[in-house]
């Protein structure tokens, strides 16, 4: 279950990051639109929690 939201989490971090470059040039600063941010945060949150079932290896 852990590996499943591994790599999930590591699949909606990575695409956020590229529709984030698709849409503007690196290094201006462009802030983060709605839908990059909803991406990038719920890969986060779903590495957290593969992270917190992994320690306490409840998996």
């Amino acid at each position: 279950m852990a590996f499943l939201l591994l790599g999930l989490g590591l699949a909606l971090v990575i695409a956020s990051k590229i529709v984030y470059n698709k849409r503007c040039i690196a290094g201006q600063g462009i802030p983060y639109n709605q839908k990059e941010k909803l991406l990038l945060y719920g890969g986060y949150g779903l590495l957290g929690i593969a992270f917190v079932l992994a320690v306490f290896n409840l998996a």
